[in-house]
């Protein structure tokens, strides 16, 4: 509290403690750097150093009736609506006709902008085929992120087409609800009621699924490791183990 703010005009010594103390009187910043001749960024600097908190002017609805009032029914010079007129022009750019493309994949005749079609290998529309086409080219080694095939097989399914339109279809079916608490919406998942590992022909099979939320998935018989030991068990009673 005891620091001095020395003013660059006349070399003039100012105590913190006047500025705070004219600050707490006028209540704003703008009015105390204007009755010590300094900036008001100065006067900032000076509360913040000594830790002091602004003092929150709540506004009047006068006051704000006067501020909306201000500029109302104030009209422009004509050399100012020039300077306005030139200043728009100058930072308005027009935009670029649109060109008329072939999609890569259906044929489909389509409209893009320059700047859209310049990074794009391959354009399309936005159709589902089109998309699943293009899915199914990048595909596998094709594909930019190929690393020499170290997916799982199992991996490979659930990222596959036919396993996502699986999952939408059983949620569809179920009217995205899970069929043990009744949940909603949210985290949902598809549950193959007879496993994959000991059914594998019934892993597209709408009828061999049912909607659960995590919660509930985790509490079935066939969830995760429980399958294979499951798996195993009846291997064991066969006599192939």
């Amino acid at each position: 509290m005891n620091k001095v703010h020395i003013r660059w005009k006349d070399k003039k010594e100012i105590p913190h403690k006047e500025v705070i103390t004219k600050y707490y009187e006028l209540t704003t910043v703008t009015a105390t750097a204007k009755f010590f001749n300094i900036c008001s960024k100065t006067v900032r600097d000076i509360l913040n150093e000594n830790n002091i908190k602004r003092i929150k002017i709540e506004l009047t609805d006068e006051h704000k009736n006067k501020c909306g009032l201000a500029r109302k029914g104030k009209k422009f010079t004509p050399e100012q609506r020039k300077k306005r007129s030139i200043a728009i022009k100058k930072s308005w750019k027009p935009r670029k006709k649109e060109v008329t493309i072939h999609c890569t994949w259906c044929g489909k005749e389509i409209k893009r902008r320059p700047s859209e079609i310049k990074n794009t290998k391959h354009p399309r529309c936005n159709s589902d085929k089109c998309k699943i086409l293009q899915k199914r080219y990048y595909s596998g080694d094709k594909s930019p992120h190929w690393q020499g095939g170290i997916t799982d097989e199992m991996r490979k399914i659930y990222n596959s087409l036919e396993y996502k339109d699986w999952r939408k279809k059983v949620f569809e079916r179920d009217n995205f609800e899970c069929q043990t608490c009744g949940q909603i919406g949210g985290k949902l998942n598809a549950h193959h009621i007879k496993e994959v590992c000991i059914y594998p022909n019934k892993i597209f099979d709408v009828d061999n699924g049912l909607t659960l939320c995590e919660k509930c998935h985790k509490h079935t018989d066939n969830y995760g490791y429980k399958a294979i030991k499951r798996k195993r068990k009846m291997q064991v009673l066969r006599g192939e183990l």
